[in-house]
C-alpha cells in the first residue's frame, strides 16, 4: 500500500506535533506526527525497494520504518510478507512473519485493514500446516475474521477455499471460489481449484469444462496456464481418454521442456498406450529434473525455508517402477523422505491409506502485497495462490 502524504509547511514544531495529513489506498486518513514523517518516507522507499525485487533492502527498510512508528500497519503486514518469503528466494522466518501481522491486525485502523493482515496470517499458517487439521483450523479463523472485516475481499475468499479444500469440505470450497470469482472474474487460480473440486467429486465433465476454458484463455499466466494443462490432461486420463491426456501433457511439455510434473504425466500417458518411442531418454531427462528439485528441497530444509508444494515441485511418485526404472535407489529414498515430509511434516512413513483418484493442481494461497501460485502435484496436478504487499493483501 502506497501512502499519499499530503505535508504543511515545515517550520520548526516538536517531533510530537501533528504536522500532516496522509490517506492510504483504502481511503484512511491519519494525522501524523512530525517524527511520523520520517516514518512514512522510508516506507514509501521500503515499498519501493520490494517492487524493484531488493526484498533484503526493504526488509531494512520497513525495520527502520517500524523503530519510528512501531504501530504502522501497512509497514508491519508488508515486513510480515517479506519474513514469510514473499521472494521465494529460501528466506523464511515464520514466527517473525506471524508476529507482524498479529501487530499489524491490532493496530489496525479500518476493516480493510484488518482483513489484508488476518488473511495473510491465514495464508501464512495454512501454508505451513500440512495436514495438520488443528492447524488448518486455526488459519481458518484467521480467514473467517478477515471475511468479517471485509466481505468484499477477494483473497480472504480464496484463502478460506484453500483451506476448506485441506479440511475435505469440497462444496463449501467451492463456494468459496465461486465467491472469490463473483468479486474478482478474473481470477484464474479461483478458476482452476473451482475445476478441482468438481474432479475430487468425480464429476469429470464438469471439471472438463471449466479447464478447457481456461487454457483457451491467451490472458492466462504461465504457472497457471501450465497447472490447467496438466490437470485437463489427468481429468482426460479419468475418463479413459488416453490419447487425448496423452496430446495435452505433450503440450504442457512444450510449454514447459523444464517441468517435471508435465513430463511425468507425459510418460505415463504414453506409457499407458504403450507408445515406447524415446521413453529411456526421456526417464534420463526427468531423473536430471528430480535430482535438482531434491537438492533444492534439502537446501531449503536445512535453511529453514518453506518446503511445501508451493516451494518445490518434487514431480514423480517414489514408487513407479516402470517410470523410475533408471533412477538410482539412493534418489528414491529421497525422494520418498521429502514427499512424506511435503505431505505430512514430518519424515517417518505415514500410515497405509486408501486409494485416490489421482490428484490436480490447485490455485495456492493468496496473501496480500504480491501474488504467488500454487499448482498440484505429480503425476498429477497442483495449486496456486496468489499473495500481495503493497497494502495487505497477501493471497497463497
Amino acid at each position: 500500500m502506497r501512502l499519499v502524504l499530503l505535508l504543511a509547511a515545515t517550520t520548526a514544531v516538536a517531533d510530537d506535533e501533528i504536522v500532516s495529513i496522509v490517506t492510504t489506498k483504502e481511503g484512511v486518513q491519519r494525522s501524523i506526527t512530525a517524527k511520523e514523517v520520517d516514518a512514512y518516507a522510508i516506507y514509501n522507499a521500503a515499498v519501493a525497494s520490494q517492487i524493484r525485487g531488493e526484498y533484503a533492502r526493504a526488509v531494512a527498510e520497513f525495520e527502520e520504518a517500524l523503530t519510528i512508528a512501531p504501530a504502522l500497519p501497512e509497514a508491519l503486514i508488508n515486513l510480515g510478507n517479506a519474513y514469510s518469503d514473499l521472494a521465494n528466494d529460501g528466506v523464511s522466518d515464520v514466527a517473525k512473519a506471524a508476529a507482524c501481522y498479529e501487530r499489524a491486525i491490532a493496530a489496525a485502523d479500518h476493516p480493510k485493514i484488518v482483513a489484508q493482515a488476518e488473511s495473510n496470517l491465514g495464508h501464512l499458517l495454512a501454508r505451513n500446516a500440512a495436514r495438520d487439521v488443528a492447524k488448518l483450523e486455526v488459519a481458518r479463523g484467521h480467514l473467517e475474521r478477515a471475511i468479517a472485516a471485509d466481505p468484499g475481499f477477494p483473497d480472504a475468499h480464496f484463502n478460506y477455499g484453500i483451506v476448506l479444500d485441506g479440511l475435505g469440505r469440497v462444496e463449501d470450497a467451492r463456494a468459496a471460489y465461486e465467491r472469490t470469482m463473483a468479486l474478482a472474474p478474473a481470477h484464474e487460480n479461483a478458476r482452476l481449484n473451482l475445476a478441482n473440486t468438481y474432479f475430487t467429486e468425480g464429476d469429470s465433465d464438469a471439471a472438463a469444462r471449466i479447464q478447457l476454458e481456461l487454457v483457451a484463455d491467451p490472458t492466462l499466466s504461465r504457472g497457471v496456464r501450465l497447472n490447467a494443462l496438466n490437470n485437463l490432461g489427468q481429468t482426460f486420463r479419468d475418463g479413459n481418454l488416453h490419447d487425448r491426456a496423452e496430446a495435452v501433457f505433450g503440450e504442457a511439455v512444450a510449454f514447459a521442456p523444464d517441468d517435471g510434473t508435465s513430463l511425468g504425466n507425459l510418460m505415463t500417458a504414453r506409457r499407458t498406450i504403450c507408445k515406447w518411442a524415446g521413453f529411456e531418454e526421456t526417464q534420463r531427462g526427468l531423473l536430471a529434473i528430480v535430482e535438482a528439485s531434491l537438492a533444492d528441497f534439502e537446501g531449503r530444509r536445512r535453511r529453514g525455508a518453506g518446503v511445501g508444494r508451493r516451494d518445490c515441485d518434487l514431480a514423480v511418485m517414489p514408487y513407479d517402477a516402470t517410470l523410475l526404472q533408471h533412477f538410482p535407489n539412493d534418489v528414491l529414498r529421497r525422494l520418498t523422505s521429502a514427499q512424506v515430509f511435503q505431505r505430512f511434516g514430518h519424515a517417518a512413513p505415514p500410515p497405509p491409506r486408501s486409494a485416490r483418484r489421482g490428484r490436480l493442481r490447485v490455485g495456492y494461497l493468496s496473501s496480500s502485497s504480491t501474488t504467488a501460485s500454487r499448482r498440484p502435484s505429480s503425476p498429477g496436478a497442483r495449486a496456486t495462490s496468489p499473495r500481495s504487499t503493497r497494502g495487505a493483501r497477501k493471497s497463497s
